[in-house]
């Protein structure tokens, strides 16, 4: 198990982005094009700090919505969205 008060603040700092992909990529806003997650996050991550004060419950809600609008269609076959908020929800 790491511990992170060895690490140096530049370390700390990759691994705080790490996560917060982590985070985005897998639960929040997921993708469906075969990508971990969208390359706009990363412009994104480059203040951490700052990346902090978005609203990103707007941006996951708006995702959910226009992916359940886009299941409706016969021809598509996965939802690319935060299903976890939908479950709660219902």
């Amino acid at each position: 198990m790491p511990t992170y008060d060895r690490l140096t603040p530049l370390e700390l700092t990759c691994h705080v982005r790490a996560y917060i992909l982590y985070i985005l990529g897998c639960f929040l806003v997921p993708d469906t094009s075969g990508c971990e997650i969208h390359l706009q996050w990363l412009t994104m991550l480059e203040n951490y700090r700052r990346f902090g004060g978005l609203s990103l419950g707007v941006t996951v809600l708006a995702q959910l919505c226009r992916q359940l609008s886009r299941v409706v269609v016969p021809t598509c076959s996965t939802v690319a969205s935060c299903l976890h908020l939908l479950q709660i929800w219902a």
